[in-house]
């Protein structure tokens, strides 16, 4: 899926989406677990608010998570 997403504006090897993938595929998974251990933890309202914040550095992960693929992976075009 997300070669069909991201193939038309970056080109990285075949071994390089399977990393991708799966890196997106444990964090996904990471984060699900994270939340609901967070949400049967604590009060609706702290957990509310650490739900919001813990969006942010999610985000950052992923961003630094797909870059590090994409440039350990990255294919010369021409």
């Amino acid at each position: 899926m997300l070669r069909r997403t991201l193939g038309h504006s970056i080109q990285i090897t075949a071994r390089g989406w399977r990393v991708l993938h799966l890196s997106w595929i444990f964090l996904s998974v990471l984060r699900a677990t994270a939340n609901e251990v967070a949400c049967r933890n604590m009060s609706d309202g702290t957990w509310a608010v650490c739900n919001g914040v813990a969006d942010i550095a999610w985000i950052a992960l992923f961003i630094i998570m797909t870059s590090s693929a994409g440039h350990l992976h990255w294919e010369e075009l021409g």
